[in-house]
């Protein structure tokens, strides 16, 4: 599909947009890890099925200087550590998945309510308009 034609689809849509939250408030909730760019709130991950330590995830992100939350797709790897312990480590790289891994995993985030009512709602417009 063309970018013209997802565009089309989008803004053909009868719901209205998701809207942009300017000064969101972080959740209270256990907080898996933080850093200077943002604090994780919500992860979702599936392994790969090849057996080669790969982790695929959708995560629920606060950015701190924009003041919202986002959703990330990333891409881990087991890999030891200095001490020689396994660790599941977040790749600096593209997430290259196949397209039912991506099912999948959209699939598990969605039962894990990782997207919102509106966002799921709007994405099912797009859809049954094919």
């Amino acid at each position: 599909m063309k970018a013209e034609e997802v565009q089309k689809a989008v803004t053909a849509t009868k719901t209205v947009p998701i809207k942009e939250k300017t000064k969101a408030i972080v959740p209270q909730v256990s907080q898996a890890k933080e850093t200077k760019y943002c604090t994780l709130l919500q992860s979702t991950k599936i392994t790969d099925k090849d057996g080669l330590g790969y982790t695929y995830a959708f995560e629920k992100i606060y950015v701190k200087e924009l003041e919202r939350e986002e959703v990330r797709i990333c891409l881990y790897k087991d890999m030891r550590d200095r001490s020689g312990k396994i660790q599941n480590r977040m790749l600096v790289r593209p997430c290259d998945l196949t397209e039912m891994e991506f099912i999948q995993l959209f699939d598990k985030a969605i039962k894990d309510k990782l997207f919102s009512d509106e966002f799921v709602n709007y994405l099912r417009n797009i859809v049954n308009q094919k």
